[in-house]
């Protein structure tokens, strides 16, 4: 792990606190799984609360005070607290129509 005085002079653009700081990502990018698992279906693998209220119910929230319809982040909230209340299972979504419904708001 670079020091934490390497760290700094990195960010005030040192470039061989840069390197070193680089490559240690690197290293630490090969010890990490190749498979990630997000946070939030950690949670609800394990039955747990989830963040969903304080990132996209957030950003709902935010959007209403003004006048900023935010469909996409109230359809993902509304979907996660299914999940949470056991009313849809984890990754079912698509099958209940909610990607369609999803699909018009979002142009991915």
């Amino acid at each position: 792990m670079a020091s934490p005085e390497t760290i700094a002079h990195a960010g005030e653009g040192d470039s061989t606190a840069l390197r070193v700081c680089g490559e240690q990502r690197f290293k630490d990018g090969k010890r990490t799984s190749s498979e990630p698992h997000p946070s939030m279906g950690q949670d609800v693998q394990k039955g747990r609360r989830t963040e969903i209220e304080f990132l996209n119910g957030f950003v709902v929230r935010e959007g209403e005070k003004i006048g900023l319809p935010c469909t996409a982040n109230a359809v993902v909230t509304d979907l996660v607290k299914r999940v949470e209340r056991n009313e849809l299972e984890p990754g079912s979504a698509a099958h209940h129509g909610t990607a369609v419904e999803l699909s018009r708001f979002v142009r991915l």
